[in-house]
């Protein structure tokens, strides 16, 4: 028996359309991925742009967090 590490799925919601969730091996339950911008809320009008997303969550490629400002190290 294979276990995936992650597992997705597309589900419709009230919103949009369509959302996708994700689930770890060890977690039982489905959570709703953050989006393109690191948003809590993922919700897609098509199908093709939910899958979009799950290939960028896959290959951990979105675009990165806004710029740092300062940075504090320790003295």
């Amino acid at each position: 028996m294979k276990i995936c590490k992650r597992q997705y799925r597309i589900v419709t919601d009230n919103f949009s359309g369509f959302e996708v969730q994700k689930r770890l091996w060890y977690y039982p339950f489905w959570f709703q991925i953050r989006s393109e911008n690191r948003l809590p809320v993922n919700t897609h009008k098509t199908i093709e742009s939910a899958e979009k997303l799950i290939e960028m969550d896959k290959t951990n490629s979105r675009p990165p967090k806004s710029k740092v400002v300062k940075t504090f190290n320790c003295e």
